[in-house]
């Protein structure tokens, strides 16, 4: 049965290794993938299933800012950052019923928190402090703001095509909620196969060209 098992999980190993050497994650149903995710599990798997998980990470932002316009609140806040980052913990928490949801129904998952997030947001700035109010007392709606808008994600992607891949890979992965180091779970350093340190040091590396590219497009 072990070793039945075993097998079963090199199969996995090796068709998910292929799929991302041959560059085909982007043709890959976002299900299978978190499926995969959660069905390697073993030590031996961390590079693989941080692979996966960035993947999803990305797919899950586009799909969020999709839905949500690119837009955000006049206070910066981000909602989608949030749902990727619950996301990711989930799906990483073989525990997690959530994390199984992912697997059954991406899109509509990610729909679901997001429109809890914005929900909950509102209710707790409703409570915190009342609604501005005109010159007749009447409630004034607030206007919607941006933090990144269009170009500047298109300066950011160009970015990060043109630094090298694991500089990249340590930049989203930090983007995404990873820590440089974890005793309890995955982190950037483990999952490259460097050391904190260095990871932090591409992060910054990544980060500093970023603001030099926003800076002169502005």
């Amino acid at each position: 049965m072990n070793a039945s098992i075993g097998a079963s999980q090199e199969r996995l190993r090796e068709k998910w290794k292929t799929i991302v050497a041959e560059n085909g994650l982007p043709g890959q149903d976002a299900r299978q993938i978190v499926a995969a995710c959660r069905q390697l599990y073993s030590r031996g798997d961390e590079r693989l299933r941080g692979v996966l998980v960035l993947h999803l990470a990305e797919r899950a932002d586009r799909i969020l800012h999709a839905m949500l316009g690119f837009r955000q609140w006049n206070d910066g806040y981000d909602p989608v950052a949030d749902v990727v980052e619950n996301m990711i913990d989930d799906i990483l928490d073989l525990q997690s019923a959530d994390g199984a949801g992912f697997e059954k129904s991406f899109r509509g998952k990610l729909r679901h928190r997001l429109i809890d997030k914005i929900r909950r947001r509102k209710v707790r700035q409703n409570i915190e402090q009342p609604a501005p109010c005109d010159a007749a007392n009447q409630p004034i709606e607030p206007s919607d703001g941006s933090s990144l808008g269009p170009e500047d994600q298109a300066v950011i992607a160009t970015v990060l095509k043109q630094i090298p891949d694991k500089h990249r890979l340590a930049y989203q992965l930090h983007q995404s909620g990873f820590k440089y180091s974890s005793k309890k779970g995955s982190s950037i350093s483990s999952m490259l196969g460097i050391t904190p340190k260095t990871a932090e040091d591409w992060v910054d590396r990544a980060t500093q060209r970023i603001l030099q590219e926003l800076d002169r497009s502005s």
